[in-house]
């Protein structure tokens, strides 16, 4: 939520609001109070729309002049980012996305970092458009001393029930493999407790299973992706 009056400073604003929700019934849904770059109060709350609306409504009903503005999370976009060096952080990241986009948003995400061969890692970053557009643009994102590929993640088709590419379940004519293992692809286990060597029951090989970059399979559907 954007909370203004023209004539007055940020603190001033600040003080305002504190007075008003510090004995609102939603005050422990807020997550952060601080300034926008043109000087205005944003104030963050958890995902509670019932607190949003009630703190929404005390501050619109006062009588102190202030001007609200209730804003949306905006979406985020999924970028997948690779070959950083096998001591990398997640602090390190978020430093790097601060350098290029001057900020970071507190609904920005970035998971588990994930190893690769040759001891690199990766991870998926969850960024707002506009951040992930301009580290797109550049084409690699620099975390520590390695200028690491990013790439937009791509929604691949994939059927829930026989794990095809080429079709959704509502269309399956296939075997159901919903219950079976994604690691080996056999049935009564699952991939956590799965001690199998790994197997593709697409491409019916053993060796990897499906779902990753060894998958011919999956390297195809991912190539139609990108069409």
């Amino acid at each position: 939520m954007i909370i203004s009056d023209g004539e007055k400073s940020y603190k001033e604003v600040l003080g305002r609001v504190k007075t008003i929700v510090g004995s609102n019934s939603s005050v422990k849904a807020i997550r952060g109070l601080r300034s926008t770059k043109d000087g205005k109060l944003l104030l963050t709350l958890d995902k509670d729309q019932a607190a949003l609306t009630n703190l929404h409504e005390a501050l619109k009903d006062s009588t102190t002049g202030l001007k609200t503005k209730r804003l949306g999370m905006e979406k985020r976009i999924a970028i997948h980012l690779r070959g950083m060096e096998a001591d990398t952080t997640v602090e390190d990241i978020r430093q790097s996305v601060i350098e290029i986009t001057g900020e970071w948003e507190e609904e920005n995400k970035i998971s588990e970092l994930r190893p690769l061969s040759n001891d690199t890692l990766a991870a998926t970053l969850m960024l707002k458009p506009s951040q992930s557009d301009m580290i797109l643009e550049e084409g690699s994102l620099r975390v520590s001393l390695v200028k690491c590929r990013v790439e937009k993640r791509l929604n691949i088709r994939r059927c829930q029930k026989c794990w095809s590419y080429d079709h959704y379940a509502d269309s399956c004519e296939g075997p159901d493999r919903s219950k079976d293992c994604f690691k080996c692809g056999k049935s009564e286990h699952s991939s956590k407790d799965c001690t199998n060597e790994e197997a593709c029951p697409l491409c019916k090989e053993i060796g990897h299973k499906m779902g990753t970059m060894k998958c011919p399979k999956f390297k195809m559907a991912l190539k139609n992706a990108r069409i």
